[in-house]
């Protein structure tokens, strides 16, 4: 049975990407940002970001793995998820 209290979410969010090559201005592609599709545990939220995390240790809640920090600013869509047998 769970234990911790966290909230699972599930996000949509932006993905900014780069390209280091060099390449001609006029052959660049009008490509938007990919949108990121991410579920996790809500480890921490700030003012201006969340970090989630794949997993979390069941005995001992101060541990957690796969952990990323999304900024608010890029997310476009965010749901907390019921999870059923779950207090």
């Amino acid at each position: 049975m769970q234990k911790h209290q966290r909230k699972m979410l599930y996000l949509e969010w932006y993905d900014p990407t780069s390209d280091d090559a060099w390449k001609e201005i006029d052959k660049l592609e009008n490509d938007c940002p990919h949108t990121i599709k991410s579920i996790g545990w809500l480890i921490k939220e700030s003012k201006e970001a969340i970090r989630i995390a794949l997993s979390v240790d069941d005995s001992d809640e101060s541990l957690c793995a796969s952990s990323m920090i999304i900024p608010k600013s890029l997310i476009s869509l965010r749901k907390e998820l019921k999870i059923k047998g779950t207090r």
